[in-house]
């Protein structure tokens, strides 16, 4: 009888199942739909899907595991980009020294910089003052001069070189003057002589002269016999014979020093001149051995004058005389302003 019991419960629940009551998978498969629908795909069930589900799910992963590729990709770039700059930013740089040479003369420091390349930048300041920039665009050799500034300073020199290397130089430098007046330098020319004169607002110290790269000759103020007052100095210097360069130079008692005057000179002996006469002609022949300028001719009171553009060395002219007694008076100049005459009274 039990087991007729037993039947029959059994034979009534499956029939309930049958029936519409859920059975133990539509139960799983409820809890998953009902409860986890919403994003919950870490208790999904992938062997339950259906093959378009898994599909979608397989293009998902490889989306995902192609971004992660590429960003480990792009993160080696950047480590191999990151080592090659930093060997880049520890080679060593090269190096072009610049050297620098001070030289004090008077009240004024000439600096001169030296390189094998040119100088990127140089500048100057006394003290902890502003900077000065000294021009270097293109060039090798550099020199500028500055004066003095009055007390017990410091002159502080910058240098870059081609290569971005930046060097510092510094020399102490004390003047106790506050005159910061030049001399000021004049030449004349008289005949065969050079007069240069050197005026201040203080006493003059010295002239200085030099012949192309000769020793410079100086002048001092107590040698000088025509020494006005102290505040002008003149010196009397013949002109050399032929092309050269005269540089000239004065300093004042306080240091202060004249601006460098330099001069190329073509001089040589007066001109020649030499007077003939042939022909009925009075033939007159010139000479210089750097060139003639002009000719003037005053013969009887008429006045005949040639200005030679060409600056010949030789120069010869004929002038028609008939009898009779005649006045002439000729001149001939040179380039550089020296001039031989003759005149004189003949008869014919």
């Amino acid at each position: 009888m039990n087991q007729i019991f037993g039947q029959e419960r059994q034979t009534k629940q499956n029939n309930n199942y049958n029936n519409g009551y859920p059975n133990n998978q539509q139960i799983k498969s409820n809890y998953y739909y009902g409860n986890n629908y919403s994003n919950n795909y870490s208790n999904y069930d992938y062997e339950e899907q259906s093959p378009k589900k898994r599909k979608i799910y397989n293009k998902d992963i490889t989306k995902i595991l192609m971004f992660f590729c590429i960003l480990n990709i792009i993160y080696g770039l950047t480590l191999i980009g990151s080592g090659v700059w930093g060997i880049q930013l520890n080679k060593p740089k090269l190096a072009d020294t610049p050297e620098v040479t001070l030289d004090k003369v008077g009240s004024r420091v000439t600096i001169h910089i030296s390189t094998t390349y040119p100088v990127k930048y140089a500048s100057y300041r006394w003290n902890g003052g502003a900077e000065t920039e000294i021009p270097t665009v293109g060039l090798t050799e550099v020199t500028t001069a500055i004066k003095v500034i009055e007390g017990n300073n410091i002159l502080n020199i910058t240098v870059t070189d081609t290569y971005d290397n930046v060097y510092h130089y510094k020399r102490q430098y004390i003047r106790n003057s506050q005159d910061n007046v030049d001399p000021v330098i004049s030449v004349q020319t008289e005949g065969s002589d050079i007069i240069i004169t050197a005026t201040d607002d203080q006493k003059i110290a010295y002239i200085s002269y030099r012949w192309g790269e000769e020793e410079e000759t100086i002048i001092r103020a107590n040698d000088a016999l025509d020494d006005t007052d102290g505040k002008v100095l003149t010196t009397t210097v013949p002109v050399r014979r032929g092309a050269n360069t005269l540089t000239i130079n004065a300093q004042d008692a306080e240091e202060n020093m004249a601006k460098t005057v330099t001069y190329d000179i073509r001089a040589s002996n007066k001109p020649t001149l030499e007077l003939t006469y042939e022909d009925g002609n009075l033939v007159i022949y010139t000479k210089d051995d750097i060139g003639l300028k002009t000719l003037t001719i005053v013969l009887d009171g008429n006045t005949y004058s040639q200005d030679l553009s060409d600056n010949p060395l030789e120069f010869k002219a004929a002038i028609p005389l008939g009898a009779g007694r005649h006045e002439i008076s000729i001149t001939v100049t040179n380039i550089n302003g020296y001039e031989t005459s003759k005149s004189g009274t003949f008869d014919i």
